[in-house]
């Protein structure tokens, strides 16, 4: 498949950018919430379906719902809702509903949604999500949306501020502030939750109206707790016994499922397996359940092994669990994920596990579960058990867990941050301050979500440029030919004025580089002057206080690094490199107002390294000492993965980075990582 096939197989308008992969590789990768269609992937708040919510079993979950126990409790929540959406400016964006478990908060949340703003889209939020699970920025922007966040406390494993869950929490609440038309939030939290949770996502808690559902005596024959279950008896059967003061309690019917269980563990043992492993991985910290991790949970930890190699015994407890309604299937690629119907089943249906003469079995089975995830390269499921073991002081295997995440994926800021939070809990000061900061380091990359179609049509245009030359990287003579290709942004307008045409600028590339030798296959990777060109363009942007990275942004990237090929081919044809920036900077204001131009040339101009091209001539690099070097840079990289010293491991990647070969060109600019 040549370029132009593979530039149409991803459909270039659902490109959402790049990420520098292993080796300094560039991957062009698709974005997926721009795929989705939204308008039907979002819910309307009348269509929401109350058997999708974590409310138990069918029975319980289309229970009628009886408002006349919290009557007043129920009117102060539609006043909430009704303030967030109609105010002008309101001091509260929604509310957070506080009870104890099985009070009736995700109920009542549901409910009063449906009958205060049944025409507003939903997105209901998950702490196993991340930000690519929200709708775009254009998708969002003009629209009314409630988000729903159910069960707070899920988000908070630690009292530290960094953990990704809450940083993914903020910047969707920042996302939906900064473009929607209107954003109201609907939150629960358990209320012996609520000081844990506050501390850390205070920022949230002082936006909502507090709504706390009412306690009521556990026992049944209190004047208040017998009126509350002739309510409920009015509109069906109810499970009397098991009343323990909450709402959720008549309706839940935990005992009964309980002895449902149990006879479920004596009649089909790899079914109630399943839900072990589930109870187990919820403990270690992962809400989400995949096929892939239940199936080796289950053979490693459990020694059920036909459920991890006999699909059909598989499916057949899978169908069971379905069945009798203890779980939800959803789809996942590649396979299936299960949702337990309510969090409480861990805890009051699934008591055989820990046994009780041995309650501490779960942590114990925490040591044989860091070994399965070791086998599936879980990165994920590592860090959340590494923060687990810290929480029970296990120094030790938390530290392991959290190394193992890293080895796997080293270049990802969530897994600093997990090593940093681990370190936080363990004391270990200084290890903490320099994993968090790597964290911070890697998060600061440009992000693909940052840039505008057109520039990301530039990258992938700088690819085909690349290969055309059969050049296995892309530098910045590469980016310089896909914004001349790009054609309708500001940049190629700027490069037109000034005379800079695709056929010359070829040229020049040819000239000073010459091609390749042989067809390039695979992902290529961007040379450490074109990643600068990239990092200026962001630095642009936001001097410049735009949103996101344009063309002219890369443009001024280019100027600005100012010592590369790209800057070199610019020079060679007659465009001064200020006269470049002087050009761009007043293209900008038929789209920017004239005071922000103004304020951006307030801001100090970065000075201009002066480039003197005469003739671009070849110099003789000096590739022996530099392999030479390079060798025993990648040498001390693999001794440290090896010895697990992960620290060790990404400073020497970037020495790697450092010490690649360079062909060294007259004119006083570098350029080339092989």
């Amino acid at each position: 498949m040549d370029m132009d096939e593979a530039k149409n197989a991803i459909h270039i308008d659902t490109v959402k950018g790049f990420v520098q992969g292993d080796d300094n590789t560039i991957n062009i990768i698709e974005d997926k919430s721009r795929q989705l269609d939204w308008n039907t992937r979002l819910t309307i708040a009348s269509n929401l379906r109350v058997e999708s919510f974590k409310l138990g079993d069918a029975a319980a979950a289309k229970f009628p719902y009886v408002v006349p126990p919290i009557q007043d409790t129920y009117n102060e929540t539609i006043q909430a809702l009704r303030y967030a959406s109609i105010e002008k400016e309101p001091v509260k964006r929604g509310m957070l509903i506080l009870g104890e478990a099985n009070a009736g908060k995700t109920r009542l949340a549901f409910e009063t949604l449906r009958q205060t703003l049944p025409s507003w889209q939903v997105l209901r939020w998950r702490p196993d999500y991340t930000i690519d699970h929200a709708p775009p920025a254009e998708f969002i922007s003009g629209k009314q949306f409630v988000l729903f966040i159910d069960d707070l406390q899920d988000y908070i494993a630690t009292q530290l501020t960094v953990d990704p869950r809450i940083t993914v929490l903020r910047t969707l609440w920042e996302t939906f502030t900064q473009f929607a038309q209107r954003i109201v939030i609907i939150a629960t939290c358990r209320s012996e939750d609520r000081l844990r949770v506050q501390t850390t996502l205070n920022w949230l808690f002082v936006q909502l109206t507090h709504v706390i559902l009412p306690s009521f005596n556990t026992n049944a024959q209190d004047s208040q707790a017998a009126h509350v279950i002739a309510e409920f008896q009015k509109k069906g059967t109810i499970h009397i016994k098991d009343w323990d003061g909450t709402l959720g309690s008549l309706v839940l019917g935990l005992s009964t499922k309980n002895s449902q269980y149990l006879a479920l563990a004596n009649a089909h043992k790899p079914a109630a397996t399943v839900l072990k492993a589930m109870k187990l991985l919820n403990s270690a910290l992962t809400m989400e359940h995949t096929e892939q991790r239940m199936r080796a949970i289950c053979s490693g930890v459990f020694g059920e092994r036909e459920l991890h190699e006999n699909e059909k015994v598989w499916r057949e407890a899978v169908e069971q669990l379905t069945l009798l309604q203890f779980i939800i299937v959803e789809d996942d690629d590649p396979g299936i994920a299960l949702v337990i119907r309510k969090d409480t089943y861990f805890d009051k249906v699934i008591t055989d596990y820990p046994p009780h003469n041995q309650p501490k079995q779960i942590e114990r089975d925490f040591t044989p579960l860091q070994r399965v995830f070791v086998e599936l390269k879980d990165a994920e499921a590592l860090s959340n058990l590494g923060i687990k073991l810290a929480l029970l002081s296990r120094k030790k295997e938390a530290l392991t867990a959290v190394d193992h995440a890293l080895a796997f994926d080293l270049e990802s800021p969530s897994m600093w941050q997990s090593k940093g939070m681990v370190c936080s809990l363990l004391g270990q000061v200084e290890e903490a301050r320099a994993a968090f900061n790597r964290a911070s380091k890697l998060d600061n990359k440009p992000k693909p979500d940052q840039f505008t179609e057109g520039a990301r049509k530039v990258l992938l245009l700088a690819d085909e440029e690349a290969r055309r030359f059969q050049h296995n990287y892309i530098g910045t003579e590469h980016l310089l030919l896909g914004l001349i290709r790009e054609k309708d942004g500001i940049a190629a307008k700027v490069l037109s004025n000034l005379g800079i045409g695709l056929s010359p600028a070829r040229s020049g590339v040819e000239f000073i580089i010459g091609r390749g030798d042989r067809i390039i296959v695979g992902e290529i990777g961007l040379t450490p002057r074109a990643k600068k060109v990239i990092e200026f363009a962001d630095g642009e942007a936001r001097r410049l206080n735009h949103q996101y990275v344009r063309t002219e942004h890369l443009l001024l990237g280019i100027v600005r690094e100012g010592e590369g090929i790209a800057a070199g081919v610019l020079e060679s044809l007659g465009a001064n490199l200020e006269k470049v920036r002087r050009q761009t900077l007043q293209a900008l204001d038929s789209h920017d107002t004239p005071q922000k131009i103004e304020e951006a040339q307030q801001i100090e101009e970065p000075q201009l390294p002066g480039l003197q091209i005469e003739e671009p001539q070849f110099k003789v690099p000096q590739l022996k000492e530099a392999l030479e070097a390079l060798e025993s840079v990648l040498l001390e990289k693999e001794q440290a993965i090896q010895q697990q010293e992960y620290e060790l491991a990404a400073q020497l990647h970037e020495r790697e980075q450092d010490t690649m070969p360079n062909v060294v060109y007259r004119g006083g600019f570098e350029e080339r990582g092989l």
